[in-house]
C-alpha cells in the first residue's frame, strides 16, 4: 500500500496542480491539458537541435525549435533576398557568405542555445539574460541592420525607427555602430541582468534623451515629424507628416529649438511625477518598492501653443486643409476645413489675421493657460463665504445674497471678454460651415444646435438656396442667441450651485 501511494504520489500532486491552473473538474480536460503542457514545456534537447541544425539549419528550422522566432523571420528574409537577386554575383556572395558563416556559428554556439531555450520554462524573475553581443551583431549584418533591426531587438524602439527612416543615418549611424555595439550595449545588458537577479529597478521619470531627439530631427526622421512624437506633442507631428516637415521650412527652423523642445518635455514630466508625490504621500521611491507604486508618465502630453507654430501650419496647409486648426486642436474648425476645402481659400487669408487670438483661445480651452480674473474671482467668492458663515451662522440668507452680488460684479469684465471671444471664433465656425458644398444643406445648423432647422433645410436644399443666401446676414444673429442662451443656462447652474 505504501508502494502504491509514492507511486502516485507524484502524479496526484501534478492533477491538482493543474486543476488549480485550470480550475476544471472535468477528468478528460485535466488530461489534456497536463499532455499539452508536457510537450509545450518539454525541455529542448541538444542531438535534436544538431539534428534540425546539420539538415534544416539552412532555412532557419532550429530557430524554431530553439523558440528563436525573430531570427527564423531573418532567415527567412535572407534568403530570399538572396535568391530574389541571383543574377548579380557580387551581391549573392555579400549575402550568401555571411549566411553560412551565421549557421556554422550557430553550430558551434548549440550548447548555449539550447540553454537559453530550456531557461524559457523557468519563472521570469529566475531568468538569465538571454541577449548576447553575438545576437546583437546578428542582426547588425546588412541588409537589416541598415534598417536599425539591431536597434529594436535590444528594446530601443525608438532608435529602430530612426534608422528606418534614415538608412541607418545613410551608413554613417550603421558602421559606428560596428565599434558601439560590444562597449555601449554589453554593460547596459550586464546591469539589466544584475538588476533582474536582484530584483531591483532604476527610477527614473523618462528615458528621453537630447541624442536621441537630435536622431529623430535628422532627415529624413524630421522630415516626418519623428522629433515633435518624440518629445510628446503629437498633433504638431502629425501635422509635421502630412506636410513633410512643414515643406522643410519648420524641420529646419526647429534645428535652433530642439533644446527648448527637450527642456519643455522634461518640465512637463517633473510637473507630473511632482503631482504624483503628493498624491501618493511619497517622497523618494526606493528600488525595492512595489512596480504598482512607480512612476509612469501619462502620454500623449498637451504643450502651450506658440505663434511659430500655428504660423508654420499656416503656411504648409495651402489654402486648403487647415493644418493650423489641427495644431492647435480645434477638431471642429479643421474638420469644416477640408469639408469646404479651407472655405473656398477665404477662410485661409482670414486666419492669418485671426491665428493670434485662436492661439490664445486654444490655450485657454485645454488649460495651458488661467483665463482672466477666473482665480481672482474663485478665491473671492470661497473666501468671502468662509468668513461670512463663521461670523455669521444665523444669517445664511444674506451671505448667499452677498456671494452672488459681489460674484457678478467681479465677473463683468470677464463674462465682456469671453462673451466677445466665444462670439468670435463661433462667427468664424459658422461661416466656416456656410460655405458650399455643406452649407447647401444647411451644415451651420448642426453647428447651431438647431437640428430641427438642418432636417428641414436637408430635405428643402436650404429652401432651394434661397434660405442659404439670407442665412448668409442672419448669422450673426444666430450665433449671438445661440451663446446668449448658452450663458443665461451656465449662469443659473452656477448659482444653483452657490446657493447650495
Amino acid at each position: 500500500m505504501s508502494s502504491l501511494n509514492t507511486n502516485n504520489g507524484p502524479n496526484t500532486k501534478k492533477e491538482e496542480k493543474t486543476k488549480l491552473l485550470t480550475g476544471s473538474n472535468n477528468r478528460v480536460e485535466e488530461l489534456a491539458i497536463q499532455d499539452f503542457l508536457y510537450i509545450y514545456n518539454h525541455e529542448r534537447d541538444k542531438k535534436t537541435a544538431y539534428f534540425l541544425w546539420f539538415f534544416l539549419g539552412l532555412g532557419g528550422i532550429h530557430h524554431i525549435y530553439l523558440r528563436r522566432y525573430l531570427h527564423f523571420i531573418i532567415c527567412v528574409l535572407w534568403l530570399w533576398i538572396t535568391f530574389s537577386f541571383l543574377y548579380i554575383k557580387m551581391y549573392v556572395l555579400c549575402f550568401a557568405v555571411p549566411y553560412i558563416v551565421v549557421w556554422l556559428i550557430d553550430g558551434l554556439r548549440m550548447q548555449h542555445l539550447v540553454d537559453i531555450a530550456n531557461n524559457d520554462i523557468v519563472p521570469k524573475e529566475k531568468k538569465i539574460n538571454p541577449w548576447s553581443v553575438y545576437d546583437i551583431y546578428l542582426f547588425w549584418i546588412p541588409p537589416f541592420g541598415i534598417g536599425g533591426l539591431h536597434h529594436f531587438y535590444t528594446g530601443y524602439y525608438w532608435r529602430f525607427v530612426t534608422y528606418l527612416f534614415s538608412l541607418g543615418f545613410i551608413g554613417f549611424g550603421w558602421l559606428l555602430d560596428l565599434v558601439l555595439i560590444p562597449c555601449y550595449y554589453y554593460p547596459k545588458l550586464k546591469q539589466s541582468f544584475l538588476n533582474k537577479i536582484e530584483n531591483k529597478e532604476v527610477f527614473v521619470k523618462h528615458h528621453k534623451t537630447k541624442g536621441q531627439l537630435w536622431m529623430c530631427w535628422f532627415p529624413f526622421n524630421g522630415w516626418l515629424g519623428l522629433h515633435h512624437y518624440y518629445c510628446g506633442d503629437i498633433s504638431l507631428g502629425i501635422c509635421y507628416t502630412l506636410t513633410c516637415g512643414g515643406w522643410l521650412l519648420g524641420w529646419l527652423l526647429d534645428l535652433f529649438l530642439l533644446n527648448h523642445f527637450y527642456r519643455r518635455f522634461d518640465e512637463n514630466i517633473e510637473k507630473q511625477h511632482d503631482k504624483w508625490k503628493k498624491e501618493n504621500d511619497i517622497g523618494n521611491v526606493s528600488a525595492t518598492d512595489n512596480e504598482s507604486k512607480h512612476f509612469r508618465p501619462k502620454y500623449p502630453l498637451i504643450f502651450k501653443k506658440t505663434y511659430y507654430h500655428a504660423y508654420i501650419t499656416w503656411l504648409s496647409g495651402l489654402c486648403v486643409f487647415g493644418f493650423q486648426h489641427l495644431y492647435l486642436q480645434n477638431w471642429i474648425i479643421f474638420l469644416g476645413h477640408i469639408l469646404t476645402f479651407g472655405g473656398a481659400g477665404i477662410m485661409w487669408i482670414v486666419d492669418f489675421f485671426l491665428l493670434p487670438s485662436f492661439v490664445r483661445y486654444s490655450n485657454e480651452r485645454l488649460g495651458l493657460i488661467e483665463k482672466v480674473g477666473e482665480n481672482d474671482v474663485g478665491n473671492n467668492i470661497t473666501n468671502n463665504g468662509d468668513n461670512k458663515m463663521d461670523d455669521n451662522n444665523n444669517n445664511n440668507n444674506n451671505v448667499i445674497i452677498s456671494n452672488l452680488e459681489s460674484y457678478k460684479n467681479n465677473q463683468v469684465k470677464q463674462v465682456q471678454y469671453n462673451f466677445e471671444t466665444e462670439y468670435r471664433h463661433a462667427l468664424y465656425t459658422t461661416y466656416l460651415y456656410w460655405f458650399p458644398l455643406i452649407g447647401l444643406v444647411g451644415a451651420y445648423y448642426i453647428y447651431l444646435r438647431q437640428y430641427k432647422q438642418f432636417i428641414l433645410r436637408l430635405f428643402t436644399l436650404n429652401f432651394f438656396l434661397i434660405g442659404w443666401i439670407i442665412d448668409l446676414f442672419r448669422i450673426p444673429s444666430l450665433v449671438r442667441n445661440k451663446l446668449k442662451e448658452e450663458e443665461s443656462q451656465n449662469n443659473n447652474n452656477r448659482n444653483e450651485h452657490l446657493i447650495q
